[in-house]
């Protein structure tokens, strides 16, 4: 469940979890279901928020999506039409609910900033 989300927070990837999530004692949210994923981007659309971070990155091995604060795979996405593309060659590493494609997941550059979904066990 997201505990925190400030849409006038916008920050790059390294620092919403760092210096956000981190402070909070809690984490770059992991969306590990349809229910989930649905009930964040409604929430996202009603309350007109920009782009959010998710923790989900593939900065350690290209293409093996992660959550970052387990390490584990994941098994559920909402990639986008065409993501994860590494548009125009860039390294996209870092994932995001894009508000131009009713938020589904799309693969950015980190040091983009976005709205830090945070969440705590």
């Amino acid at each position: 469940m997201v505990r925190s989300a400030s849409w006038m927070v916008s920050l790059d990837y390294r620092r919403a979890i760092g210096d956000y999530c981190q402070h909070l004692s809690a984490y770059l949210v992991r969306v590990e279901t349809l229910a989930e994923n649905d009930f964040l981007k409604d929430l996202l659309s009603t309350t007109q928020a920009g782009n959010a971070w998710i923790g989900l990155t593939d900065q350690e091995h290209e293409g093996i999506w992660k959550w970052i604060d387990t390490d584990i795979p994941a098994t559920f996405s909402d990639w986008g039409p065409g993501e994860p593309n590494n548009y125009q060659g860039q390294n996209e590493e870092c994932v995001y609910f894009y508000s131009f494609k009713d938020y589904m997941w799309n693969d950015g550059m980190c040091h983009h900033k976005a709205v830090p979904l945070c969440e705590k066990d």
